[in-house]
């Protein structure tokens, strides 16, 4: 047997990781629910670059049905620049280190106007958990490595779990748990199934020297994170479209060295096609 990798390694941790955090969703959000539990925003935004933007994406589903308002999800330079429809916004600053810069300026920028942040970050005594009006630390251990995978899927959860504490429908919150809870139990055969299927895959992928990764609806967050992970690891170009953009026009790239892999509906299977 192969010996894992440090990456691996990381990934191998998440059941644990992610059933640790679920059962201690209230001392994780206890401050949150106390500051915020009663108030209404009327646009929720999620501020981040990278792997944050696309763990935000991945969450917004969630968020916008606890609050029953709008959320979106831009990076530092969007918020900046964006004239954002919003009476009483709250946002939401996403940085693993704490130490994003461009992140860090909008927060500041944001709290000197007067806006309420919540900082999610690994180190809440970083430059931008201090910057917010409040720091929801990520409680997710060592994550040593560029491409971040347990760090990833712990800023989804915990943003979730946020969300869920001031959820004022109950039902839609209880079937939430149940769901994460299904979701713990079942993640480590998850895991093994999808080691298989690599292992038993990989010859196939190691000729190709351009990979696209196709995405729709609420799984677009996660296709461009996988899309992130590949090219972090692979050194490979890759690229990331919605599905209904690769089809006016992209797919005109396609060639003998590009595999397609599609992260689509129905029924969220994961498709590859290798163009000859």
């Amino acid at each position: 047997m192969m010996k894992s990798t440090l990456l691996q390694e990381y990934i191998a941790q998440q059941p644990v990781l992610w059933r640790a955090l679920l059962d201690s969703r209230e001392e994780i959000t206890a401050e949150f629910s106390r500051r915020f539990g009663g108030f209404q925003p009327d646009r929720v935004i999620l501020v981040g670059s990278g792997s944050s933007h696309y763990a935000a994406l991945m969450a917004r589903p969630v968020l916008e049905h606890a609050w029953g308002t709008e959320v979106t999800c831009l990076v530092p330079s969007e918020a900046a620049d964006a004239r954002l429809t919003a009476a009483h916004p709250l946002y939401f600053a996403i940085s693993q280190s704490g130490v994003s810069t461009n992140t860090y300026d909008l927060v500041c920028q944001l709290t000197n106007a007067g806006r309420a942040v919540i900082a999610v970050t690994e180190q809440p005594n970083s430059p931008v958990g201090l910057a917010a009006s409040l720091s929801i630390p990520l409680r997710i251990g060592t994550e040593r490595i560029g491409a971040k995978t347990k760090g990833v899927t712990a800023t989804v959860l915990t943003l979730m779990l946020l969300a869920l504490s001031v959820c004022q429908d109950k039902s839609y919150g209880q079937r939430m748990l149940q769901a994460l809870d299904r979701l713990c139990r079942n993640a480590p055969e998850n895991l093994s199934r999808s080691r298989a299927w690599s292992h038993a895959h990989r010859n196939v992928f190691l000729p190709f020297r351009h990979l696209y990764v196709l995405g729709c609806g609420n799984s677009l967050g996660a296709a461009q994170e996988g899309a992130l992970k590949l090219l972090e690891t692979n050194y490979l170009p890759v690229s990331c479209y919605p599905l209904d953009e690769y089809i006016h026009g992209i797919q005109n790239a396609l060639d003998g060295d590009a595999c397609l892999c599609a992260c689509c509906r129905p029924k969220g299977q994961i498709g590859t096609a290798c163009c000859a």
